[in-house]
């Protein structure tokens, strides 16, 4: 192993250690490996598709590609093609592999996510802001944790997990 390489995977592990202290479903993207069984190296798209592939990914009744994601222990909904996403999948790549990715190999794996999301995927309903659940209101509370007010005929609560999906427009 060069020296470079030690470098890299000493800085990888105490990433890695970081994330696991502050967040315990992180540290999945580190365990993917750089290279195939074997032992060739994986393109910059095949590592996305990986990244991307080990959260949850879906469709909308209205076809529109999501994903289900975990920072922080807040869950969180990202439509594939937002910036928000882009960005997400572009820190883990640099994450795993100390580089950015390329252009081309972003827009060929967010592709082969949507389709995977779409064709594979589950269908939920999701919504902005507002959603009726069981004679529920729900109403996302724009908050860094994602909580949501649950409304019923006889008062309201605030809810850490939201019972429905709902996605955020452009922050």
């Amino acid at each position: 192993m060069s020296k470079l390489e030690t470098i890299r995977n000493q800085y990888l592990e105490k990433i890695a250690l970081n994330k696991m202290r502050s967040d315990p479903y992180a540290g999945a993207t580190l365990k993917i490996s750089l290279t195939d069984a074997e032992d060739k190296k994986k393109s910059q798209a095949t590592l996305l598709i990986e990244i991307g592939s080990q959260y949850t990914l879906f469709h909308c009744p209205q076809n529109d590609a999501y994903t289900e994601i975990i920072e922080q222990g807040v869950i969180k909904i990202l439509p594939l093609r937002t910036r928000d996403y882009r960005e997400f999948l572009g820190h883990e790549f640099f994450a795993l592999t100390g580089k950015g990715a390329h252009t081309t190999a972003l827009s060929d794996a967010l592709n082969t996510l949507e389709a995977i999301a779409k064709h594979r995927g589950q269908s939920h309903p999701v919504s902005l802001r507002l959603a009726y659940l069981d004679d529920r209101i729900y109403i996302d509370m724009g908050c860094p944790q994602w909580r949501v007010i649950e409304v019923t005929k006889t008062g309201w609560r605030i809810l850490d997990k939201s019972p429905v999906k709902f996605y955020r427009g452009a922050e």
